[in-house]
């Protein structure tokens, strides 16, 4: 059929629904279409309309795959959405009417599409992925999405124009997963600030991520994680999440937090506010990290015996002031391999360790005093004392690898004070 034909009945189809009754939606037929060519998105209408609302999946693919423009009659796809055009689409032009996707939008492969501006519509989707978008300039066609009912996935987007990562600013809630990976030209994450719930963050193998913030408006998480971002150098933005813990109709019973693997970051200071973890914390491999002064308001690190808190190779930590208000720890303290580590200081007020406590090869740990109160013979946590020996842990005590006065428990007990000098 002649291209201009085909354009020319399409139009007409257009035309035709525009004048339809306004609270009548069409469903395309079948309930599931694929497009493999162009000449199949021309000719869409006259194939499966007229029709507004395809009530299944939309697969759309194929290398002379240029314009969605044909498409510009649909408001909705029910089911899962494919865009994976090839070489030739530059533009998602066509789309700006579709409302929303049930299942989940995939995008990636398309190497020359500049924008996602066609669908500035969109207010909610069930799962979006980003991937593979070498030629994308910005994300500022989301702008408007409110709700992703499940993950929102930005992973390998391998776009060296986007260093800035923003465009959700009305986005409000994830039901499942936030997931920025491996993007290698990245250097900021912002653009989340009314973001107020979802299920875990996990920001990992970003290389050149020096800034993470505008994550202003989160108050519910179940996981975070930010790991293996070797120029990360600042957290910002988490100042209204007090708690992490499963939200209602998650399926896990535990959450967490992990900072792992992040070299040059110094500071923790955008979790001010947190009192409470249910699930393990690891802060581990942060080998510029000078203070914990950003958990001043943490209390508790709670669960299960699972629900550990971990701080293992942070090398130039001196102390644990910061962790002043940390009461409990349901599972197993382990704080390891520590080498500038002098004190623990910060620990005075602990009352109760579930599991194992374990300090080990900190080999200029001189003051241990801090956990005098959890290592003595009285009962400081109620319900009761433990099976142990000493009341206030729930397994067995270990100190290896630590000189003189933190060598063990009894000497940590005999110890009264230890001289500034000695300490630094």
């Amino acid at each position: 059929m002649n291209p201009n034909l085909s354009r020319f009945i399409s139009l007409t189809w257009v035309f035709l629904l525009c004048w339809a009754p306004a609270s009548k939606a069409l469903d395309c037929s079948p309930n599931d279409i694929e497009l493999a060519s162009q000449v199949e998105i021309d000719n869409f209408q006259s194939l499966y309309g007229p029709c507004d609302e395809i009530i299944g999946d939309l697969r759309i693919h194929g290398l002379s795959v240029e314009s969605l423009v044909p498409l510009s009659s649909l408001t909705k796809v029910g089911g899962y959405f494919l865009l994976d055009a090839g070489p030739l689409l530059t533009s998602l032009d066509g789309l700006s009417g579709i409302v929303s996707i049930g299942g989940d939008l995939d995008i990636g492969g398309n190497h020359a599409l500049e924008n996602v501006d066609g669908l500035s519509s969109l207010v909610t989707v069930g799962t979006l992925r980003l991937w593979g978008l070498p030629a994308l300039q910005n994300l500022d066609g989301f702008s408007n999405l409110e709700t992703v009912k499940g993950s929102l996935e930005i992973i390998q987007l391998d776009s060296q124009l986007i260093t800035a990562l923003s465009g959700f600013e009305g986005l409000v809630s994830i039901g499942a997963n936030l997931l920025i990976q491996l993007n290698p030209w990245v250097t900021t994450v912002k653009g989340f600030s009314n973001l107020e719930v979802l299920d875990s963050l996990v920001i990992s193998h970003n290389m050149v991520v020096e800034e993470i913030s505008g994550f202003d408006s989160l108050t519910l998480v179940r996981y975070l994680e930010i790991d293996n971002c070797p120029e990360l150098l600042s957290i910002g933005g988490f100042l209204s999440l007090s708690i992490l813990e499963p939200h209602v109709g998650s399926a896990a019973l535990l959450g967490g937090l992990s900072i792992q693997s992040n070299d040059l970051l110094e500071d923790l200071g955008a979790f001010q506010n947190l009192q409470q973890i249910s699930g393990s914390t690891a802060l581990s491999h942060l080998y510029a990290l000078q203070n914990l002064n950003a958990f001043s308001s943490l209390e508790a690190v709670s669960g299960d015996e699972l629900s550990h808190f971990t701080l293992s190779s942070n090398h130039s930590l001196r102390s644990l002031s910061g962790l002043n208000g940390l009461k409990f720890v349901d599972g197993d303290l382990e704080i390891q391999f520590n080498n500038g580590l002098r004190s623990l200081h910060g620990l005075e007020q602990i009352e109760h360790v579930g599991g194992y406590l374990d300090i080990r090869q900190n080999p200029g740990l001189l003051d241990c005093t801090p956990l005098q109160t959890l290592l003595d013979e009285l009962d400081d946590y109620q319900p009761g004392p433990s099976a142990g020996d000493v009341p206030d842990v729930g397994k067995n005590v270990v100190f290896w690898g630590q000189n003189g006065s933190c060598g063990s428990k009894h000497a940590i007990l005999d110890q009264i004070f230890v001289s500034s000098y000695e300490l630094y």
